[in-house]
């Protein structure tokens, strides 16, 4: 299966916040977000078919080489946009927020969230492997736990905009996620396209209000820029092993089962961060 990436929200934040006013930041942050979501939905449908195809799992993974290559011709244009939304205040590139208390808030609820999508894309479709399913139809599956983020990716940054405190979104949407792997582990077999659509929907919603965060707690574009820097290269380095460690939890236990206990652990600790998140708190410079 093929593990999605999601490379864009680094520089994200701070286009939206460069180029659009903030009562768009939600509805521009959920487009963009739709489009991630909507190839990653695609490339876990595709990917074992292209595989067959192609005779190989190496050639399925490097067709997808001419997407980015597409992807790269097409925002080259815009990157010498002028920053119509410019304020003159606004400084040059500085040094990231390491010591902003609210900079490590938003960093350590990426870190966690990163963590279980990272590690549930991962492991979804091995899981129901392992229960008996074919690859294809767990293929499928994992298509199902990304196209459900189609859904909650567009709509949770959309309504943003008409929400006074991000919270009351960030909180239903950890409990979703919390809820799919809680099912994942206790009746896989029950409902799996019910689970894998309630974690999708949490973990898409997620996500996309975290980039919401990013524009929203910094000051200016480029104090934007700086927090997307600190919190992915924190979140990023801490959820890269996420899925390395449920597989390690695999190995000791035996069955990738337990894996989503755990995940559904880190869910909980993802949605007690989210109550600190206030919406007063202090903004990076």
């Amino acid at each position: 299966m093929r593990r999605r990436d999601r490379g864009g929200g680094h520089v994200a934040p701070r286009l939206v916040k460069t180029f659009f006013p903030p009562e768009r930041t939600g509805l521009v942050t959920g487009l963009y977000m739709l489009a991630m979501m909507g190839g990653a939905a695609l490339s876990s449908a595709v990917a074992v078919p292209l595989a067959d195809r192609l005779g190989s799992w190496q050639a399925s993974l490097a067709s997808w080489s001419v997407v980015a290559l597409v992807g790269t011709l097409a925002w080259a244009p815009f990157t010498v946009r002028a920053n119509p939304h410019h304020t003159p205040d606004e400084e040059g590139p500085g040094r990231l927020p390491w010591r902003h208390p609210t900079a490590w808030l938003v960093a350590a609820y990426l870190a966690l969230q990163s963590w279980c999508f990272y590690s549930a894309i991962t492991w979804l479709a091995p899981t129901y492997v392992e229960h008996g399913w074919s690859r294809g139809a767990a293929g499928y599956l994992a298509a199902a736990f990304s196209g459900a983020q189609l859904v909650s990716g567009l709509i949770g940054p959309v309504l943003s905009d008409r929400a006074d405190d991000t919270r009351r979104l960030l909180l239903p949407a950890a409990i979703l996620g919390v809820v799919g792997c809680l099912g994942i582990w206790l009746l896989p077999l029950a409902a799996p396209w019910l689970w894998a659509v309630v974690a999708g929907l949490g973990q898409g919603a997620a996500f996309s209000l975290a980039l919401v965060l990013l524009v929203h707690y910094a000051r200016t574009p480029e104090a934007s820029g700086r927090l997307t820097g600190m919190a992915f290269l924190f979140s990023y380095g801490i959820a890269s092993v996420g899925p390395l460690a449920m597989g390690l939890v695999r190995d000791l236990s035996g069955g990738l089962t337990p894996v989503w206990a755990v995940l559904a652990g880190v869910g909980v600790l993802q949605a007690l961060v989210v109550l600190r998140l206030k919406p007063d708190l202090r903004r990076v410079d």
